[in-house]
Parts: structure tokens; sequence; C-alpha cells
């Protein structure tokens, strides 16, 4: 079988994971719209809330995180790591 075909998880092969990854290729204008807007509600979000922004947690200069408490006596945690662009599957 052609490794592109090949399904590699859940039923999906890896050239329909990546095109899941892959937002610019499924919506117009996507840098245009999307990351402008993103952008804004971002600024919005950082402006009401008590964040602490760019808390280092590695030597190197991009291991930063945001840290955004809630108001009053925190009842859990939830963790959200991104770890960049999924380049590739190759």
């Amino acid at each position: 079988m052609h490794k592109e075909l090949e399904k590699v998880y859940k039923g999906l092969t890896r050239s329909d994971i990546e095109a899941q990854y892959m937002l610019r290729n499924t919506r117009p204008n996507y840098e245009e719209k999307d990351i402008p807007r993103w952008l804004e509600k971002s600024e919005l979000f950082r402006a009401k809330t008590n964040g602490r922004l760019d808390l280092t947690y590695g030597p190197r200069p991009r291991n930063k995180l945001d840290f955004f408490a809630p108001k009053g006596l925190p009842v859990g945690l939830v963790l959200y790591i991104h770890g960049g662009l999924l380049a590739t599957w190759r």
C-alpha cells in the first residue's frame, strides 16, 4: 500500500490528519481575516484579565508561557499547551 494512503490513526491517513491541522487550506482569506481577528480577541482578553505574561519555563528565549488565574478561589486547572505549527509528517 502506498504510504500516503495507509491509515495511521482512527481510520485517517497522514494526509487526512495534516489537512485537519492546516486551517489556511480550508478557509479563504485566513491570514487577512482570521489571524487579525484572533489577535484582536487575544488583546482584549489580556486587557480585561489579570494575567502573568511571558513567564519563563526553560533556557531558550521562546520558553515562555502566559498564566491566567481565575477570580476567587480556583476549583481546578485547565492546561493547554500548543507546541507550534505542525509543518509536516514526513
